[in-house]
C-alpha cells in the first residue's frame, strides 16, 4: 500500500482478479454507465490507474472527472489530478485535492484541503473516514504525531470502527502504527 495515495490496497491476486472483474463488466455492458464508474472505481482501488484512466477516457459524466482524479493520484501522477479538480469546491474535490497535495510533497497545504473535506462531509461517512485518515497522514509527515494520534483516537471513539469496510481498514492499519 502507498501511505500517501492509498493506491494499490488489495493483494496482488486481489487485484488481478478486480481487473479481470471490471474488464468482464465492461465489455458486457460497454455503453453502461453505472457500470464503467463501478469498474473504474474497482480498478483504482485494485492499483489498476491507468487501466481505470482508460475506462473513464471514455465516460462523460461529472462523476468521471473526480475518477480521473483518484486514478491520476494512485498512478502517482497529483499534478494532474490538481489540473482537473480546479475549480471544484466540493468536499469531494478537497479531499481529492488533498491527498493529491499529500501525494505531492505539500502536507501544509494538504491540511487545510483535508479539513475543508472533513467539514463538508457527514461524520462516520466513508468520505470522512478518508478524509480523516490523509489528515491523520499529513499531520505525521510534518512531525504532528501527537495530534495525529489525537485525531485518530477521537475518531475512533465517536464513530465505531468497522474493520470489515474499506474506508475503515486503512484508519485501523494507521491506528496501529500509531502506537
Amino acid at each position: 500500500v502507498d501511505r500517501r495515495t492509498g493506491a494499490g490496497i488489495l493483494p496482488e491476486e486481489s487485484r488481478v482478479a478486480a481487473t479481470r472483474l471490471a474488464t468482464a463488466a465492461i465489455g458486457q455492458a460497454p455503453t453502461d454507465l453505472e457500470v464503467g464508474l463501478d469498474a473504474a472505481r474497482l480498478l483504482i482501488r485494485a492499483g489498476a490507474a491507468s487501466d481505470a484512466a482508460r475506462v473513464l477516457r471514455s465516460i462523460d459524466h461529472p462523476d468521471a472527472r473526480a475518477l480521473r482524479a483518484d486514478a491520476a493520484i494512485a498512478a502517482g501522477r497529483p499534478e494532474a489530478a490538481l489540473e482537473l479538480l480546479a475549480g471544484d469546491d466540493s468536499p469531494l474535490g478537497s479531499l481529492l485535492r488533498g491527498r493529491a497535495l499529500l501525494a505531492s510533497g505539500d502536507p501544509t497545504a494538504a491540511l487545510a484541503q483535508l479539513r475543508a473535506a472533513r467539514r463538508g462531509t457527514s461524520a462516520g461517512s466513508d468520505p470522512w473516514w478518508d478524509a480523516t485518515l490523509h489528515l491523520a497522514r499529513a499531520q505525521i509527515a510534518l512531525g504532528q504525531l501527537d495530534d495525529a494520534r489525537a485525531l485518530v483516537r477521537t475518531a475512533r471513539v465517536l464513530h465505531p470502527v468497522d474493520a470489515r469496510r474499506a474506508a475503515h481498514a486503512p484508519l485501523e492499519r494507521l491506528h496501529e502504527e500509531l502506537q
